[in-house]
């Protein structure tokens, strides 16, 4: 069990990488944008994300191939794929 918390962690530090690097994109834009402000206003898309990373996090538990690595890119990846379908969906209204 402990051995979850370690990875559920590190899943977690993968959406904070990808959060953060988004916050300092839209920072370079001139936008006066914080972590909280970010999550505060996309709280959907961050909910939608940490399930889509839970279901990758499954899965690979399930499978045997759950790697700190794994885990990392399952966390950043969940937040990254919600970041680009919102932004397509958003480019074709």
């Amino acid at each position: 069990m402990n051995e979850h918390v370690i990875f559920l962690t590190v899943m977690l530090l993968g959406h904070l990488a990808h959060i953060l690097k988004t916050v300092v994109q839209l920072r370079e834009t001139d936008k006066k944008e914080t972590i909280q402000s970010y999550i505060g206003d996309r709280p959907y898309k961050t909910a939608l994300a940490i399930c889509g990373s839970l279901v990758g996090y499954i899965m690979l538990a399930d499978t045997g191939q759950l790697t700190l690595v794994a885990a990392m890119g399952v966390g950043y990846m969940a937040d990254s794929v919600f970041e680009v379908t919102a932004n397509k969906t958003r480019t074709q209204l």
